[in-house]
């Protein structure tokens, strides 16, 4: 029940439809956008850190949007009809929510070979300390 990007050795990715051998894949909570539509009855209340996914309409771009939040006069967050709109406003035809609170993390390689948080995420009511989590979505640009 809940959606999952499914990403393919071609450089290829869908959402929610399987469409050949699966290379990764990672599931989110629910999905926001579908064929280009938000997706009624979503949350429009409770803002929160988040990060979405999604995959422009033939499934080669894929669109991350990350938002921090709870911490006051910085971010108070989104909420997911917010993000839906995020999503849709940067080019997603299907996009889904993933974990988010203090598991909203971006990071790059920096210049140093070494990680470089890029946000400033929140766990324990601390901002900048990182939730530890069991998964991620981990991406490498060919260069």
């Amino acid at each position: 029940e809940q959606p999952t990007l499914y990403i393919y050795q071609n450089n290829k990715a869908s959402l929610n439809a399987l469409v050949g051998k699966v290379y990764n894949a990672i599931s989110g909570f629910e999905l926001l956008l579908w064929n280009g539509n938000i997706v009624e009855g979503l949350d429009s209340s409770d803002a929160d850190p988040r990060t979405a996914v999604g995959l422009d309409r033939p499934g080669r771009r894929l669109v991350i949007v990350i938002v921090d939040g709870r911490q006051s006069g910085y971010s108070e967050g989104a909420t997911l009809a917010e993000m839906a709109q995020l999503l849709q406003q940067h080019g997603a035809w299907s996009g889904m929510n993933m974990d988010g609170g203090g598991s909203t993390t971006l990071v790059i390689e920096g210049a140093d070979g070494q990680p470089e948080v890029l946000n400033s995420p929140v766990h324990q009511g601390i901002p900048g300390n990182e939730r530890p989590v069991g998964n991620h979505l981990g991406i490498q640009a060919k260069r």
